[in-house]
């Protein structure tokens, strides 16, 4: 919304790092017509590959970036979004009207600017809330299975509950427990120990439905939550999740 604001005689795009960090996907795109929605690699921004804001404003003469050169008519910025040394993304604006200190609009060098500026408060706000996120995280999960943590669980299983009552639905709720994980312990030692439930808790992930919760309730035990399911359909998963683990 503030972009579209910040930029009306603009048209433009955010684009962020994947998790992986193999591409730059497209977050938000605005202006009429808006920049190609296609995700591109880092070095296919000369801002990004150069870590400094890329201007061209001459784009039959200027070095024009791979992510948009087939359709690129106007002038344009590439400024990349760093916040804490790391780069997040990249601020792509495409200017439609670039007109000199008229009144009530922009020359091009106060739009560079403000881009530059708008980028440095995107990248800290965005860099602030996948901080909060990773703390949100921390704070739920355990950090060895990536499984939900003990307190997670009890407040999953309160909100399920109630919703059963509610819909006179069905709930059900397994636990389970590492046989004789002690011994194993003492013979292999606490390192493969922490294996053996990394790769339980990478088993849960792989076989939950996606609105079932996997805890780890503490030690080597678990919890599985699996809202709505039935009696009969409850039985057989449980057999096939004990045979399987």
């Amino acid at each position: 919304h503030y972009v579209r604001k910040l930029f009306k005689d603009s048209s433009g795009g955010l684009y962020m790092f994947n998790a992986s960090r193999s591409l730059v996907e497209p977050v938000v795109l605005w202006g009429s017509p808006p920049p190609k929605n296609e995700v591109f690699k880092q070095n296919d921004c000369w801002a990004l590959r150069q870590g400094r804001p890329h201007f061209a404003d001459d784009p039959e003469n200027d070095l024009i970036c791979p992510h948009c050169e087939q359709e690129i008519d106007k002038p344009y910025f590439c400024i990349p979004m760093i916040a804490y040394g790391d780069v997040m993304g990249v601020l792509h604006l495409r200017l439609h009207n670039q007109t000199r200190d008229q009144k009530h609009e922009k020359s091009a060098d106060t739009v560079r600017q403000l881009a530059i500026t708008a980028s440095e408060h995107l990248a800290l706000a965005l860099a602030n809330l996948r901080l909060r996120e990773v703390l949100q995280a921390q704070s739920v999960r355990d950090p060895l299975t990536g499984l939900f943590n003990r307190r997670y669980m009890e407040e999953s299983l309160d909100r399920e509950l109630a919703r059963c009552h509610r819909n006179k639905s069905k709930l059900g709720v397994i636990m389970l427990d590492i046989d004789y994980f002690k011994r194993f312990n003492d013979s292999y030692g606490h390192e493969a120990g922490d294996i053996v439930l990394q790769e339980l808790g990478e088993f849960m992930i792989r076989i939950i439905r996606n609105e079932d919760i996997a805890c780890r309730y503490g030690g080597e035990e678990f919890i599985l939550i699996m809202p709505g399911i039935d009696e009969a359909d409850f039985k057989t998963r449980v057999e096939e999740i004990r045979r399987n683990v």
